[in-house]
């Protein structure tokens, strides 16, 4: 026994002591068990040696709630051979968590027997209910944001029920037999981007709340939803000046917008962003009407300018976007600028006639309203003759009024009046002429001095 003393002991010989075990325990089926909530499974319990009178085991559940154990005790007798009997016992899950099987075991060998590391069971949650609010939208890229409400949140669901997340599916029929993509978000998130997917396809869609008790049934569309993708970027973006201290901007649509192309999505509106000599605290973003395809920008001489177009759709997730967007650079030193106004004009008449000392007019009307002002001179071949009392008329910005350009005759003969404009985009002008014929004076037609 422990402690004993021997006698007799000589140094250099071997000493043979017998030793017989005291420990005894039991073996179990499984130390690890676990269990669905409201489920059953069995363990089962029987001793490790030979016993030599009656031992009760007692089972209990610590902390006790998570599952229940039936029966509570069992009585093992001694049997004839070494082996007793095993003893099942049944464990019932009854809340979500872990909990330790205490044993402890009275008479005989197993007199004060107590164990509380043999065996471990887990209650799993009960699965959660199904997620309500299906909803789903379209983006860019061929993306879908698919979005569900967490089932029974605030209605007094038990907080074991409730999920940990959600498994999001899409799917080109109905029935889900091919899953063209999954997903998983974790709770509380309620959200989920899946894609890219293939442009125009349309893709039914479904979710399932999760937790580690598994699935709920799945909540299904009632119609599928189209992937899209925002329009490529508008080409032809191209500034010209105009003037020292403003540009013109012109595009043309994307290729690919609006309803009249496949699975074209309309452009709300033109979003562009102006950065001025690469500074982003100088940058400008500035919104053109959908109907648009031009705007005016102000410049400033010696600046360089970073011009980034897109177009804004239904589908687009923000306003400017590194992807489908067009960009130009525009440096304007402050040079002459080539006043580009494409105006028609017309000329009232193409001949005058009126005596010496007179006047006579004619008007030159514009077919449109100038982007900016629009200046013309009037030249005369033969100023001795006759010309024009002014040497320009200007059209004003955004004015289609006529301007009227006098004549005065001079001394008889003939002049041709002509035009020059500031620009090369005038239309109307370059070609035309108006004769001027200045006649006698009545004084000199009667012969009088």
């Amino acid at each position: 026994s422990v402690g004993s003393t021997y006698s007799d002991v000589v140094v250099g010989r071997e000493v043979t002591v017998a030793v017989e075990a005291t420990l005894h325990g039991f073996r179990v089926s499984s130390s690890q068990i676990t269990v669905a909530y409201g489920g059953s499974t069995w363990l089962s319990i029987a001793p490790d040696t030979k016993l030599d009178s009656r031992v009760q085991l007692s089972l209990s559940v610590v902390p006790p709630g998570i599952a229940t154990v039936s029966p509570a005790s069992h009585f093992f007798e001694p049997a004839s051979t070494f082996a007793s009997p095993a003893m099942a016992f049944q464990l019932t899950g009854t809340a979500a968590g872990s909990a330790v099987i205490e044993l402890r075991a009275k008479g005989g060998l197993y007199q004060a027997f107590l164990s509380s590391s043999q065996v471990t069971v887990t209650t799993l949650p009960r699965l959660p209910a199904a997620p309500t609010g299906l909803t789903a939208h379209a983006v860019n890229r061929a993306v879908l944001v698919i979005s569900v409400l967490p089932p029974g949140s605030g209605t007094g669901v038990d907080a074991d029920a409730l999920p940990t997340g959600y498994r999001v599916q899409v799917s080109e029929t109905t029935n889900f037999v091919k899953i063209a993509e999954e997903t998983t978000v974790t709770a509380p998130l309620a959200r989920a981007r899946i894609g890219p997917l293939v442009r125009g396809i349309c893709y039914y869609y479904r979710v399932a709340s999760f937790n580690s008790a598994g699935y709920s049934v799945n909540v299904k569309s009632p119609v599928c939803i189209r992937a899209l993708d925002t329009p490529t970027s508008v080409t032809s973006l191209r500034v010209t000046a105009m003037t020292e201290q403003k540009a013109l901007v012109q595009w043309n649509p994307p290729s690919d917008s609006g309803d009249g192309t496949l699975f074209g999505v309309p452009i709300l509106k033109y979003v562009m962003q102006v950065v001025i000599n690469g500074s982003a605290v100088t940058a400008e973003q500035i919104e053109v009407e959908a109907s648009r395809m031009s705007i005016m920008l102000p410049i400033r001489p010696a600046n360089i300018y970073t011009l980034s177009l897109s177009a804004v759709t239904a589908v687009s997730e923000s306003t400017v976007t590194s992807e489908h967007t067009a960009s130009v650079y525009f440096a304007y030193a402050g040079l002459p600028v080539d006043y580009y106004v494409p105006l028609e004009f017309s000329v009232s008449t193409e001949s005058l006639s009126e005596k010496v000392g007179r006047t006579s007019s004619f008007t030159i009307t514009p077919g449109s309203a100038p982007h900016v002002d629009a200046v013309v001179r009037i030249r005369s071949n033969q100023p001795s003759s006759a010309s024009a009392t002014t040497s320009q008329v200007i059209f004003r910005k955004g004015i289609m009024t006529a301007q009227t350009v006098v004549v005065a005759h001079r001394q008889r003969g003939d002049a041709n009046l002509t035009f020059e404009v500031d620009g090369s985009n005038y239309r109307g002008l370059q070609e035309s002429f108006v004769n001027v014929e200045t006649l006698a004076s009545d004084a000199a037609a009667s012969g009088t001095t």
